[in-house]
Formats: structure tokens, sequence, C-alpha cells
């Protein structure tokens, strides 16, 4: 599927390519838009098709493998690299035209779950479960290793499970995946020093299916989910809360499969699982339509506490000024009219974690300020 608009419509596109062990048994498991020609997928039975022209074509490309892939990943339209479920690494430096097996051993119980191609002969290799991670910076004939994602002397330590992480353009790394103890919680991991030290893994239990996808590190807000709640942080993968998406829907969901920023607004794919059962996608919508900037005044506000539990407190200095507090995805939550003394109080109980926005209808909608809903 493509679109031009940033999800609102949607327009049906190829591949359609048989297996190479017969029939029509092919899952694409990962795509990658490496820009707006280029666009790269790969799938079962070593299934990898390309676009040079923004997908008015697509080609059947060979890696000379049946194996099922994992994840493929350009750093431009010529260098690329992706692996196997086995361990096995392939990399390209023509766009596909030609994939070269890579003679490097790298033992993994669980596979390879991700790549990452950085440029000039550096790529990043992630073991499916705990790490670590494997890098090198002459094309293979070196590597180095992180350290494993969970400390193995901490008694939760074999609860642990990561499935993919998140590159960020400094040294930060982030892992996500599960955490097993008590059914399937999602489970987070960070490192600030590319891998050589993580940080203790945080279990998220507003992701009860596990951290199925996470946004990329292009700024301090991420978002990621499992199920249909997400998750946000704003402090680049340090602390997370719930979010205030709620996808009121009565498709019944049971994983995400996809989670990406389109156009600075969040773009998610959800499944029921069901087989013959389309997916669902959700679109964000921002806030900065609904401001009016022209007549935007500086308007001395006050709200607290912030973060805030049971209720926030807003003062600005007019009377009988309508105040709306809106979600990330531009819904009002709660409106109200400020008393004589400029003054008005908003009951939060029942609204989920997250960041919140707080407009004024004056002279047109003014943006006054954001709140965070959290512990």
């Amino acid at each position: 599927m493509h679109t031009t608009d940033g999800g609102i419509t949607w327009d049906a596109q190829g591949p359609d390519y048989y297996s190479g062990t017969g029939g029509y048994n092919n899952l694409i498991t990962d795509i990658q838009q490496i820009d707006s020609l280029n666009v790269v997928g790969i799938g079962w039975h070593g299934l990898i098709f390309r676009t040079f022209n923004g997908g008015k074509n697509w080609e059947k490309q060979d890696c000379h493998t049946l194996k099922n892939l994992s994840q493929v990943h350009f750093s431009d339209p010529l260098v690329g690299i992706l692996v196997c479920y086995d361990s096995a690494i392939y990399t390209t430096t023509n766009g596909g035209k030609d994939w070269n097996a890579e003679p490097v051993s790298i033992f993994s119980s669980y596979g390879l779950s991700q790549c990452h191609s950085f440029g000039n002969g550096k790529f990043s290799v992630v073991a499916r479960g705990r790490g670590p991670i494997y890098t090198t910076s002459d094309n293979w004939k070196t590597v180095d290793s992180s350290s494993i994602f969970v400390d193995t002397s901490k008694d939760n330590f074999p609860w642990f499970y990561f499935t993919h992480c998140v590159f960020g353009g400094d040294d930060t790394i982030i892992a996500a995946g599960y955490y097993t103890l008590n059914g399937a919680d999602g489970a987070i991991v960070r490192s600030t020093d590319k891998g050589q030290h993580w940080e203790e893994p945080v279990v998220i239990k507003d992701a009860p299916s596990g951290i199925e996808a996470i946004t990329p590190m292009t700024g301090n807000t991420m978002l990621a989910t499992g199920n249909d709640h997400l998750i946000i942080s704003t402090d680049r993968g340090e602390s997370w809360n719930r979010d205030t998406i709620l996808l009121d829907t009565n498709y019944r969901i049971v994983y995400c499969t996809g989670l990406v920023w389109a156009r600075s607004q969040p773009l998610a794919i959800f499944s029921n699982g069901a087989i013959y059962t389309p997916n669902v996608i959700f679109r964000g919508t921002s806030l900065k339509s609904l401001v009016n900037k022209e007549n935007r005044e500086n308007i001395n506000v006050s709200i607290f506490p912030n973060p805030a539990t049971d209720a926030v407190h807003i003062i600005t200095p007019l009377q009988s000024l309508q105040i709306c507090l809106y979600d990330v995805l531009g819904r009002v939550v709660r409106r109200g009219i400020t008393d004589n003394d400029g003054r008005i109080n908003f009951d939060i109980r029942g609204l989920p974690f997250g960041i919140y926005t707080v407009l004024s209808e004056h002279q047109g909608m003014e943006m006054l300020g954001k709140f965070m809903i959290g512990r």
C-alpha cells in the first residue's frame, strides 16, 4: 500500500510474487522507505523486492537463499544489509542487484532480529533475545560486540526477551520486547554509550502483550506499542508513560505490526490476528491546524501541577475565557470557562496517562501550554 498524504488515502501497489518454494506463501516481514523514490521489502523464503521510482515499478531481487529474512536496512539507496532468522548476513553496494553472503560466524540461540547500515563499511546486527549487538567498521573484516542487554546476575534476567532495536544518530540505542514473568508485559532497555553499558530495563504494564513496534529516534519524542494503547517518551526513551491515544473502535486488536511518524504525526497498523481479516490503520492528527497563529497573544498562564494526577489548575489573567484540554489526537477531553479571577480547575481522573495541550478560544484558538498526566 502507498500513500502520498500522510496516510489519509492509500493506493494498492505490487509486488505479487510467487514464493521461492512455490505458491503464494510468502509473508512480508519488513519494509524500508529509504527515500521518496527508493523502497525495499523482504519476507519469507528469500523474498526481496525493490522499487527505484516510488512504487511505479517493482522488481524482485535475489539474495541466493530460501531462508526466512528478518530485517533489511539501507543507509543510502545503494548500500544495504539484511539478516536471516538463522544468523546469516548479506550486504549489497549496488542497491540490491547483487547480494553477498558475509563469511562471518555469529552464534545466536534465537538468530538475528535486526540490522543497521551506517555507511562507509559500518554495519550492526542484533542477536534476538538479549543481545548482544555485533558491529563492524571495515565491512566485516573485524567484528566488535556490545554487552548483553540484561545483567545476568539479576534474578529477573531470564524473563527478558528483546526482539528489536532502534539506533539514534548519537550513541543511544534502545531495545524493546517482552518481560515474561507474569504473562507478557512490555520491556524497554536503553544504552547511551553504543551498547557498552545498559540501563536497568523498564517493565511496562501498559503494554501487556509486549512491545511489538517502536518509532525511530528522530527526536526526543518516541512512541511504542504492542496492543491497543500507545506509550510515549518525551526524553529520548529515558522514561515512558501511557499516551492519550485510545483506539475507539469495535475492531478486535491483537497486536501492532507497524508504527511510524508520517509528516510528524503517528501512523500505526494493527492486526486482529485472524486469517483473511483486514488490518486497520490509525492515523494521528496534529493540533497545529487548530491554532490561530495570527491572533495569538502572549497570555501569562499558570498550569499546575505538572505532572498531574487527579486535577489540573489553570490561572489566566482573563475571566469568562473558554479553556479546552486536547489529547494528542486533537480531541477535546475537557472544556470549561474561567471564573471572575481567571481560574479554572479540571477533574482529570479517568484520563489516560500522556501529554495534553491547553487551548483557549480567545480571538481564535490559542495554545496556552501543555501538561502531563502521569505518576
